[in-house]
């Protein structure tokens, strides 16, 4: 893929994740308002509906400006399982091999495994 591409797919996933975390302090932020209010005088519809664009506002300043490190958190993860796993580590050094079952198929055929 060429890089600029990549720098696309970037932007795009670094935007999907903060559109999560914006999403995610919305709800937070509505629920929080709900339990706090518990008891008071309910607001009319309009009121309601002005309590929302209002948490969503707040919602959006808070994640554009790193929010809870959702967003961050959610972009290294998925960018990371983009990535190949590389073969050696930072030292130079091979990657272990992953342990394998010990009574699995290939224990059977290596003669390892009681039958």
């Amino acid at each position: 893929m060429p890089d600029r591409q990549v720098r696309e797919a970037d932007r795009t996933l670094a935007q999907a994740c903060q559109d999560v975390e914006e999403l995610f302090l919305t709800q937070l932020l509505g629920a929080l308002r709900r339990t706090l209010l518990t008891g008071l005088k309910k607001a009319d519809s309009q009121g309601e509906k002005y309590q929302a664009l209002a948490d969503q506002e707040v919602a959006r300043a808070l994640a554009a400006g790193g929010g809870l490190g959702l967003a961050r958190t959610l972009y290294q993860h998925v960018a990371g399982a983009r990535l190949p796993r590389p073969e050696r580590d930072c030292h130079g050094e091979r990657e272990p091999e992953p342990p394998r079952d010990p009574g699995g198929p290939d224990a059977a055929a290596a003669g390892g495994a009681d039958a």
